[in-house]
């Protein structure tokens, strides 16, 4: 798996690229492909990606004096649409958006996403358990049309999908807590979220504290 160095909220970490670059190649094998779309995941989910950061508590004299951690997140709408269908998983299209944080420009109405590169899922053909955890590099990744990508955490055991592809989170896996997405900005440095700069709070290594995506169409 391909891996590069991305700056999320102020720091840095090795995260895996998107699921089109990391899925199975088609080369050496013939894939299995749209005659089996669409699949179980084919619809709209909507949901919630949670974050953390730290806001200061000032004294009188307006010095800070302490920090209180605040907990907030960007509600979700993502559409996929079945592409190819490998022996290992399923690859979507993501084919619209709608993100309710004025970071992403993608609220009311939504966006179509870009698709260079791609957003896409990367997802399993049945439910994940204990005993079938998600593969490498499976996940979600959506480049919005201003610059900024988010995408989940797509190392083995990451993903947790429910059996018939209702709900998809981030798993309990521990080594993921506070790390199960990332955000970053092509221009640079991604500053989300930029409520952080608003209110003279500081970015936490650990903000990205989970996500979840219920099927609803």
């Amino acid at each position: 798996m391909v891996l590069g160095i991305v700056f999320i909220a102020g720091c840095t970490q090795q995260s895996p690229q998107n699921a089109a670059q990391s899925a199975p190649s088609d080369q050496g094998r013939p894939p299995t492909v749209s005659e089996q779309c669409p699949s179980q995941y084919d619809g709209t989910y909507q949901g919630i990606f949670t974050y953390n950061y730290k806001t200061p508590i000032k004294d009188a004299n307006g010095r800070t004096i302490d920090y209180k951690v605040e907990t907030s997140g960007v509600r979700l709408s993502v559409t996929l649409e079945c592409d190819l269908v490998y022996e290992e998983g399923v690859l979507l299209k993501v084919t619209h958006v709608i993100a309710s944080h004025p970071d992403f420009g993608c609220q009311v109405g939504g966006c179509t996403p870009l698709q260079n590169p791609p957003s896409n899922a990367f997802l399993p053909l049945e439910g994940t358990s204990p005993g079938a955890s998600s593969a490498s590099a499976m996940g979600l990744f959506i480049a919005f049309p201003n610059g900024y990508q988010l995408f989940t955490n797509g190392q083995p055991g990451a993903l947790y999908v429910s059996m018939g592809g209702q709900v998809l989170s981030n798993s309990l896996d521990p080594s993921i807590q506070g790390y199960s997405y990332s955000v970053l900005s092509t221009d640079g440095p991604s500053s989300f979220p930029s409520e952080v700069r608003d209110k003279d709070g500081t970015y936490m290594n650990d903000f990205a504290k989970s996500w979840t995506l219920s099927k609803t169409t």
